[in-house]
């Protein structure tokens, strides 16, 4: 899974190396300071503390001001991926919505409705994906 910081202010990762749980902590910080990464915005600002003891977690701050904070203790790389990624498809969604002009705009949709009659797929809006 390739790590985009499209969406991302800042990333902050601790990790304590001499912990086996911190596997996905330093595997995520690789992710984050590569290359491809870094281009995707390099404004992103990540940073990295070590401590010899103490909890393994990975904080996002996205551009929207929110705030994740992750215990990577019992998660592997992907699903720590998968969080974070979320919320940033989520975000990018509501801009492509802003874009073409849909967003608070109601949705009728004929797709499955047994004949022409149209059902009520709801309103368009931001509802972001909880951690």
């Amino acid at each position: 899974m390739a790590m985009q910081l499209k969406h991302i202010a800042k990333v902050f990762v601790q990790l304590s190396p001499l912990s086996g749980e911190a596997r996905s902590a330093r595997e995520f910080l690789a992710r984050a300071t590569s290359r491809k990464a870094l281009e995707s915005n390099p404004a992103c600002e990540v940073s990295q503390a070590i401590r010899l003891n103490g909890e393994n977690f990975v904080e996002v701050t996205y551009a929207s001001k929110q705030v994740v904070r992750i215990s990577t203790k019992d998660l592997k790389i992907d699903d720590i991926m998968s969080r974070i990624n979320g919320v940033a498809e989520d975000m990018d969604m509501q801009e492509r919505l802003k874009a073409a002009g849909l967003d608070g705009q109601k949705v009728i949709s004929t797709w499955n409705s047994g004949g022409n009659r149209e059902r009520d797929m709801g309103t368009v809006s931001f509802q972001p994906r909880q951690a």
